[in-house]
C-alpha cells in the first residue's frame, strides 16, 4: 500500500479553516454501492457531511482557500480538482470498511484519497480512522493521503465527543510524489 502522511497544518490553521470552510450545514452522509448506487444506509455509514467550495476567498489569508491549500500541499499534489468535504463524526457515527472508487463518473476519479484531521485528539474518543492494517494518528492538522480507490479503511465508532475531518479525493495524474 501507498501512502504518504505528516503533519502538515498547524492547530491555527485547522481551526482557521473551521471557521471559514464551513458554509453549508452539516448533513447526513451517504455511501455508494455498485447494487444501491447513493444511499443512506445507518448500519454502514452514519455522520454527517458538508461540501466546501475551495474557490471561496478567504479575506485574511488574501487568496481563495484553493489556492492556500494548492501552495501546502504542492509536495504531493499539482492541485485540487474534486470534491471537498467536512465530515462530522459525533458520539456513536461511524464509517465501515469501503473503497472510494466505483463506476459512476464521479467515483472512477477517485483513485487517492486525502485526509486531515481538524479536531483535536483531546476532543473525542473512538473514531479511529484505519487505512488498511495502519491506524492514522489523531494529531490535529495530520494529513494522510493514500491510495482510497483500492485499500480498504474506515472510520471506527466515536464514543464519545465530535471529529471533525477534511477529505478529498485525486487521479493518479494529480499527484507529485509518485
Amino acid at each position: 500500500m501507498k501512502r504518504v502522511q505528516g503533519v502538515i497544518f498547524t492547530p491555527d490553521e485547522c481551526d482557521f479553516f473551521l471557521q471559514f470552510l464551513q458554509k453549508l450545514p452539516f448533513e447526513s452522509g451517504q455511501a455508494f454501492s455498485p447494487t444501491k448506487g447513493w444511499y443512506d444506509d445507518n448500519e454502514f455509514n452514519k455522520r454527517k457531511e458538508s461540501l466546501v467550495d475551495l474557490d471561496d476567498w478567504v479575506d485574511p489569508l488574501k487568496c481563495t482557500a484553493r489556492d492556500f491549500w494548492t501552495k501546502k500541499m504542492s509536495h504531493w499534489v499539482k492541485g485540487f480538482n474534486q470534491q471537498v468535504k467536512l465530515l462530522q463524526y459525533e458520539t456513536g457515527d461511524f464509517l465501515k470498511q469501503h473503497l472510494d472508487s466505483g463506476n459512476t463518473e464521479i467515483l472512477q476519479k477517485r483513485n487517492w484519497s486525502l485526509m486531515v484531521q481538524l479536531s483535536d485528539e483531546s476532543e473525542y474518543t473512538g473514531g479511529d480512522f484505519t487505512v488498511g492494517d495502519y491506524i492514522m494518528p489523531k494529531q490535529k492538522g495530520f494529513c494522510c493521503l493514500f491510495n482510497g480507490g483500492s485499500v480498504l479503511h474506515e472510520v471506527t465508532p466515536v464514543t464519545s465527543g465530535k471529529r471533525i475531518s477534511f477529505i478529498t479525493w485525486f487521479e493518479e495524474s494529480d499527484l507529485t510524489f509518485l
